[in-house]
């Protein structure tokens, strides 16, 4: 049982690695890319996707070396990858949505 709650303990210590490495506020950037969303296309989109795309942010961040490269960049170059990111992933959540059935 103690092993467990190590594991659970290593886990929420590493989910901010990337607000302790980098300015980036993952929820904020997924609430913006949303909203433009929602915007640009009237569309109405599930809230809960804000979260979803903050979470797997996180989770590529402590496991692919390459994108927490992109991320670490000096400047606005970071943000503006994780935007692209999260667009992309949020096009790929509305896909998968739209073909359920």
């Amino acid at each position: 049982m103690k092993a467990k709650r190590r594991n659970v303990a290593n886990r929420s210590s590493k989910i901010h690695l990337l607000e302790r490495r980098t300015p980036l506020v993952p929820k904020a950037i997924a609430e913006g890319v949303w909203q433009e969303y929602v915007v640009k296309t009237g569309r109405i989109l599930p809230r809960t996707w804000i979260a979803r795309l903050a979470r797997r942010t996180r989770t590529v961040f402590i496991h692919n070396p390459r994108f927490r490269k992109l991320l670490e960049q000096l400047g606005d170059a970071g943000r503006d990858c994780l935007w692209a990111f999260m667009q992309h992933w949020l096009d790929a959540m509305i896909y998968r949505q739209q073909n359920r059935f």
